[in-house]
């Protein structure tokens, strides 16, 4: 299983991607949370996960707070 959204990044003071993916019986599988922190430091929120089952590889999708240039990106 993988759940996907936000997590408080104290250094930045921003929130950033988080994923993180758990076997059937609940325990954390090595290697994870992941994270993703934008380019610019802003607000990252993940609102999407979805894992290809043929290749295993997991896609996640959000927002991306890019600057007052550019406001929030889909990322």
């Amino acid at each position: 299983m993988y759940v996907a959204g936000k997590s408080w990044n104290g250094s930045t003071k921003r929130f950033a991607f988080a994923v993180d993916s758990y076997d059937a019986a609940g325990f954390r599988r090595s290697g994870w949370p992941q994270f993703y922190d934008g380019p610019t430091d802003g607000d990252d929120i993940a609102t999407s996960v979805h894992v290809d089952p043929s290749s295993g590889n997991v896609y996640v999708a959000g927002t991306s707070y890019g600057g007052a240039a550019t406001g929030f990106d889909y990322c």
